[in-house]
């Protein structure tokens, strides 16, 4: 048990620290592609990001997701026919998305007041495949055991758009001649996938239309993906309100402002790898150990997710003059309100309905918070304005975690007030809250603007309140370590 709990530790951590480096490149990327497009472009450009990515979230049917379900419970034979299943599947499925973009680029460009989304509609028919692949690549990397892997090939693909991104700042490329070379590379590590795929099925990857095993998969994955799709649309719903009543320098200011800094990389991590964990304990009706380790992992995520977030909340200013410049500060209540998003990122708040299969539940749990988040984001954009859609995310997130914690609670047979460490987690928020309000404090009282010396004293009372808060910490975070 030692072993196993250590090697469920080790793996988080490694997918961690590959995530939280692929951050930092991709943090260099948007410093320097919001500094060299114009408001116009980055708008533009977070259209077509927002389009894909409710495109793939409706399409992909949740496939990826079956990914972990299956291969940890499948002996090799028929681990390998899955594979060759799996792969046949989302190409067909990505050829289909790529002929219904192509189709629907005059829509979409009727919807924001866009043209120019249909000279850039070769982004919308090809980054949805790549999409769907990279995808696949990490859950079947993880469950193989191969984080560094992925490792390796996260930041490669990091890098190079890193890479692309800094040419075409330097020599002055063309928004086109970006997402054309973009593009160009996530095809690359699309097929990338392929060979690994191939060898993840011990080289013996064949088409395959097997339609029991996929009214199998199916069945799990429909609902799963629609709840996808309804979260992603519900987590993007604000975007595309803002970008049909405003225009795109407000999307833009909006896209940047509006958008989670990948902190919740550390709980995603953290759901990667005990997701395949938690589901073997279900199945053994070990229900018990299967809750500790989604209480323990969810209370480590919590506290470091609770410094992040009230870190961004202190010094928004500065963070977005370092991030994307001063012409996008206008987004600072934007980028407030989803700090306060980061903390419900602390946990896949489905994962003990994900581990029973009952995906249907966390399909219906979904679609609920987006019904609240659509008629909230509209409403509260005309009463209140710009800010109004965040709040309306926030407040549906919390609705959604809270009904799915009560399901959870009643299908596992564990008291509401057990399920989940409440008790722990508001001791936490204690010691985060006043230690961010003394940080606060000192930030008003210096009087700390956006200027380079703002900045720097803002960094060093930053480095001086996380080493505080890690000395607070460290005792609590260790003995849930120990125990995961």
């Amino acid at each position: 048990m030692t072993a196993q709990k250590g090697k469920i530790g080790n793996l988080a951590v490694a997918l961690t620290v590959s995530k939280m480096i692929t951050l930092i490149i991709s943090i260099a990327t948007s410093m320097l592609l919001s500094r060299s497009l114009s408001l116009n472009d980055y708008g533009t450009y977070s259209e077509l990001q927002t389009v894909t990515a409710l495109v793939v979230s409706i399409f992909a049917l949740g496939l990826p997701n079956s990914l972990n379900y299956f291969l940890p419970t499948f002996d090799k034979e028929r681990r390998n026919k899955f594979i060759g299943l799996y792969f046949t599947a989302i190409t067909i499925i990505s050829v289909i998305v790529g002929i219904v973009m192509f189709a629907g680029k005059g829509g979409f460009a009727k919807y924001y007041k866009n043209n120019d989304i249909i000279i850039y509609s070769f982004f919308l028919t090809i980054i949805p495949w790549t999409k769907i692949a990279v995808s696949s690549r990490s859950n079947m990397l993880i469950v193989d055991s191969k984080v560094k892997k992925e490792f390796i090939y996260c930041i490669s693909n990091a890098l190079c758009l890193l890479l692309i991104t800094a040419l075409m700042t330097v020599v002055g490329g063309s928004f086109k001649t970006y997402l054309i070379l973009y593009v160009f590379i996530e095809v690359v590590f699309g097929l990338l996938v392929y060979c690994e795929a191939y060898i993840s099925a011990d080289r013996k990857l064949k088409p395959d239309l097997d339609f029991k095993l996929i009214k199998t998969i199916l069945v799990f994955s429909v609902p799963l993906g629609l709840s996808t799709a309804v979260s992603t649309i519900s987590l993007d719903l604000d975007k595309l309100i803002i970008g049909y009543f405003m225009d795109e320098k407000a999307v833009a200011v909006y896209a940047n402002a509006g958008k989670e800094l990948p902190f919740s990389y550390i709980s995603s991590s953290f759901t990667a790898v005990i997701l395949p964990q938690i589901v073997k304990r279900v199945k053994e009706n070990n229900t018990e150990r299967a809750i500790e380790i989604w209480k323990k992992s969810s209370e480590i995520c919590f506290i470091a997710l609770s410094f992040c977030a009230a870190a961004c909340i202190v010094f928004a200013p500065q963070i977005i003059t370092v991030l994307y410049s001063e012409k996008y500060l206008s987004g600072v209540g934007i980028f407030r309100i989803y700090s306060l998003v980061l903390l419900t990122r602390i946990t896949y708040w489905g994962m003990i309905l994900n581990a029973y299969g009952k995906t249907k539940q966390i399909f219906y749990n979904s679609l609920y918070c987006l019904l609240i988040n659509a008629v909230s984001s509209v409403v509260l954009y005309l009463l209140i304005g710009f800010e109004g859609p965040a709040i309306a995310t926030l407040i549906s997130i919390i609705f959604m975690a809270s009904i799915q914690l009560f399901h959870s609670s009643r299908l596992s047979g564990i008291n509401f007030k057990k399920v989940f460490p409440w008790l722990e987690m508001l001791k936490e928020s204690g010691v985060c809250v006043i230690t961010a309000g003394i940080a606060f404090a000192a930030v008003k009282f210096l009087n700390l603007g956006t200027d380079t010396r703002s900045i720097f004293i803002a960094v060093l009372i930053g480095c001086i309140w996380l080493a505080i808060f890690v000395l607070l910490s460290f005792k609590r975070v260790k003995r849930l370590w120990q125990n995961i």
